[in-house]
């Protein structure tokens, strides 16, 4: 291989690149069938009208210069991973940041994204920063002037590259500021957050879902053997009482979703009382 071998070396060496989750800050991917079921979660945020990075699926292109064509961003990566079932994993949140991101969300539909291509649906776990800015895809970007030159000028440029750096900045950013940069980080780590203790059950997990409505789902009902309960928050006891009332059995799944057994019971119908951290519901299921 020819070049610069000082620039050929491993990024993080001794580092593993196994990972469980990915969070995404306005990338895409060059094609998006290489998504597929059993990938890990996907949460998202991303500028609707980035230039670079297309929200939707389109050319990737710099200066005007196509570079990659059709790439897929936010937008249609995460509605695949939905779709997959690959984001089963990450509940139902209710905190403000979710809110916010579901009513941005469905504030696009019918909209143009910057391929020029019309938005038609919401996406669960993304969160649309529209700043109303044509082709800006990383509102989050802080940078000061003086530093662009000092750095063009440090690598051998013209200070006249670095001004023309940070103008060329300006033209998708014009209000960029520091305040506006931590606003934008604090909404993306606000979001991420609740995601990421809820999906892989780090301590806290509750965060974003204590003290709010426990929507609850037993299948198959019928049932002949197994029955699955998925709950919008995170199960902390299940107990299962029979037609009489006799407790029949408890467990503690400490997840979202629970699979339980019961080809030892018999047939009938049965009660099962799901609860959280703050409320039981009771939901009727019958095997058969």
């Amino acid at each position: 291989m020819e070049g610069d071998t000082n620039l050929i070396s491993e990024n993080h060496k001794g580092y593993s690149s196994d990972h469980d989750m990915v969070l995404n800050m306005g990338g895409a991917i060059g094609d998006l069938s290489w998504l597929e079921a059993g990938d890990k979660p996907i949460a998202a945020v991303h500028g609707n009208l980035d230039a670079i990075a297309r929200f939707t699926t389109g050319n990737l292109s710099v200066s005007g210069v196509n570079v990659v064509s059709d790439i897929s961003g936010s937008h249609d990566v995460v509605a695949k991973a939905n779709m997959l079932g690959n984001n089963n994993s990450i509940p139902n949140l209710y905190d403000p940041y979710t809110v916010a991101a579901k009513r941005a969300s469905k504030n696009l539909i019918g909209t143009l994204d910057f391929s020029g291509d019309t938005i038609t649906a919401s996406v669960n776990n993304l969160f649309p920063f529209n700043t109303g800015n044509p082709g800006e895809g990383a509102p989050w970007d802080f940078w000061d002037s003086t530093n662009v030159v000092f750095l063009a000028t440090a690598q051998g440029l013209p200070a006249s590259q670095g001004t023309a750096a940070h103008l060329s900045s300006l033209q998708t950013n014009p209000n960029m500021s520091e305040t506006k940069a931590l606003a934008y980080i604090d909404s993306t780590l606000g979001f991420f957050c609740p995601r990421i203790v809820n999906t892989l059950m780090l301590p806290g997990n509750s965060v974003g879902i204590i003290d709010v409505k426990m929507d609850v789902n037993i299948y198959p009902n019928p049932s002949n053997d197994f029955i699955t309960i998925n709950s919008s928050t995170n199960i902390s006891l299940i107990s299962i009482f029979n037609n009489n009332g006799i407790l029949m059995g408890q467990f503690k799944p400490n997840r979202f979703t629970y699979s339980l057994d019961l080809r030892s019971y018999a047939k009938g119908f049965y009660y099962a009382e799901i609860s959280n951290a703050s409320t039981t519901k009771t939901e009727k299921f019958v095997l058969k």
